[in-house]
């Protein structure tokens, strides 16, 4: 490149302008073909880690599992029941937390009303 650099420096001519376009074009397309590579790589080297993941197992009915899981009918109904469980303790849990800001909300109340009855008392 260089010594083609100093050829066109001494005699710029039509024909070593060409050449250089040519060349240019050909190390844009070598690129391009090599992005295209790299890309194809990277994107079989992903689709590769996804196939060996190994998938987790359910444990529908809250039980540790080793073996393969089949599920009867007492395991669905056993399975239904927890999550009905769990979705019950999910209400219970907005329930309690829903009372105890009502009961917080009462005795901050309560503490107000007795301070002032206690600057009252003491104003008098």
């Amino acid at each position: 490149m260089r010594q083609f650099k100093h050829a066109y420096d001494r005699n710029p001519s039509k024909l070593l302008f060409r050449k250089l376009i040519k060349a240019n074009e050909t190390n844009a397309a070598n690129l391009a073909i090599s992005e295209h590579c790299a890309k194809g790589l990277v994107e079989a080297i992903q689709i590769e880690k996804k196939k060996r993941k190994r998938g987790k197992r359910l444990g529908l009915i809250g039980k540790e599992t080793t073996a393969g899981q089949w599920f009867g009918p007492a395991e669905i109904q056993e399975a239904r029941e927890l999550r009905d469980k769990k979705e019950r303790d999910i209400i219970e849990a907005k329930v309690a937390k829903e009372d105890a800001k009502k009961q917080a909300e009462i005795d901050k109340a309560v503490k107000k009303a007795l301070e002032d009855k206690e600057k009252e008392d003491r104003a008098v």
